[in-house]
């Protein structure tokens, strides 16, 4: 990611950015309608180069087309298309324009979001699902139709555009360069193991305390677990709109507590859980202390998934940020 940010750890599923040229908007990849011009621009970009381009012309578009690219995808899949944009100049700054999704070939499915402008860098995503007759997706800028005349920017800065399957933009991957083609980057899998792991973990009793968040408003993503491969698992993870805990022993789930809610997306979540036979219990963003007293706990584990979970699957990734992660080794009751 780019821009100011407090140290977290990033933790995301395999993505590919099916945009080639993500950083060159000038090249032919990237279809220039009506009178929409893009030129270089002498503009530090997120990544602190001078590469961004200027965008000029939106006005022209009618509000379908501008600035394009297509790319060949699958039906009934959800795409993301996010770009980093930022007001020319300060005359600009609060004006809009829009960024928008459309597909190709079959029934006509269109999404769009507006972009308010400001003086800095800021990416913004727009998502589509595409229909079963679907064969292709249009990632576009253009002009916001759904503002005035006068709310309406006729150009902008772009840094970094890119298209990735799923329901939400992951961290940025270029494209530009001497590949310029589809890129793909490899899941974060974070694990601790070996002595690195005994040597702080306690299999009778613990406590964890959590600090993260995730992008996603659906799926179960993980925020921490520790196991042993197969049977035996301790985990903090999101369902539905809950925060849960898990205990697995011997192949047999003892416990799955709802410990409070879960936060919007990208909003931060605090989750303190607690551990140790018939006494395991946590509590949400400083919430009611909720407690099973029936559980066994599993004393085979040997390593640790940060932001994942046992069997590494890109459906459980956190897809987000850990902010803290403390673990003591002994049983607290004061969470």
């Amino acid at each position: 990611t780019y821009g100011p940010r407090v140290p977290m750890i990033l933790v995301e599923p395999s993505a590919t950015n099916l945009l080639p040229y993500s950083e060159d908007f000038s090249n032919a990849g990237w279809t220039k309608q009506f009178d929409v011009v893009v030129t270089p621009s002498s503009v530090n970009s997120p990544d602190g180069t001078t590469n961004a381009f200027k965008i000029t012309g939106l006005e022209t578009t009618g509000g379908d087309g501008g600035l394009l690219e297509l790319v060949g995808a699958s039906a009934s899949t959800t795409y993301t298309f996010s770009a980093y944009l930022k007001a020319l100049d300060n005359d600009d700054v609060g004006k809009k324009v829009r960024i928008r999704l459309k597909r190709n070939g079959g029934s006509l499915v269109t999404s769009n979001q507006p972009v308010v402008l400001s003086s800095e860098w800021v990416r913004h995503s727009v998502s589509i699902t595409l229909l079963s007759d679907n064969t292709g997706v249009y990632s576009m800028i253009t002009k916001d139709t759904s503002s005035s005349t006068a709310e309406r920017a006729d150009e902008c800065l772009v840094w970094g555009a890119q298209l990735e399957a799923g329901s939400v933009a992951t961290s940025y991957i270029p494209t530009s360069g001497g590949n310029a083609a589809a890129r793909t980057r490899a899941a974060d899998d974070l694990v601790i193991s070996g002595s690195d792991f005994t040597d702080f973990y306690n299999a009778s009793e613990g406590t964890f305390y959590a600090e993260s968040n995730t992008k996603l408003s659906d799926g179960v993503p993980f925020v921490v677990e520790a196991d042993n491969g197969t049977n035996n698992r301790i985990a903090l993870y999101y369902e539905s709109n809950e925060v849960r805990g898990f205990l697995k022993s011997g192949g047999v789930t003892d416990a799955n507590p709802i410990f409070g809610n879960r936060p919007t997306a990208g909003n931060l979540s605090r989750t303190a859980f607690s551990y140790k036979t018939n006494d395991f219990e946590g509590s949400v963003d400083g919430g009611s202390v909720v407690v099973d007293t029936s559980a066994t706990i599993p004393t085979t584990i040997n390593r640790f998934h940060l932001g994942s979970r046992f069997g590494q699957s890109d459906t459980h990734k956190l897809n987000g940020h850990i902010k803290r992660l403390i673990y003591w080794p002994y049983h607290s009751d004061n969470l």
